[in-house]
């Protein structure tokens, strides 16, 4: 199990295991290389749900199932529950995970809660 993690270069991310070797993500996507599906900024909240390193501003899990469950776990707070899909948007834009250039045209008024 990969035990810590750091960017190393452009599209390069390095992870260490317990003993002491390492593997290297090259290319793809920062999601990929960070084994963070919904690019959690790094932070306490990344850090008290398993986060090894950054990368990018961004953390970087251990595992994809690790990061997956971090962004659920995100999501499944009260704070953000009760938003709107927009006001989601806005929410995970504000920590740098996502790029807006216009509201879309879907409604997007209903509230995560009601997704479920």
């Amino acid at each position: 199990m990969f035990i810590k993690a750091k960017e190393i270069s452009k599209k390069r991310v390095k992870y260490w295991n317990e003993d002491g070797t390492s593997l290297t993500y090259v290319g793809g996507n920062r999601t990929w290389r960070n084994q963070n599906p919904g690019n959690l900024g790094a932070g306490p909240w990344a850090n008290r749900h398993g986060a090894i390193g950054k990368a990018g501003g961004f953390a970087v899990f251990p595992d994809y199932e690790s990061g997956r469950a971090a962004i659920f776990d995100w999501w499944m707070t009260p704070d953000h529950r009760a938003l709107s899909i927009w006001d989601a948007v806005i929410a995970i834009s504000r920590t740098g995970n996502l790029y807006l250039k216009s509201r879309p045209d879907k409604d997007v008024s209903n509230n995560l809660d009601n997704l479920a």
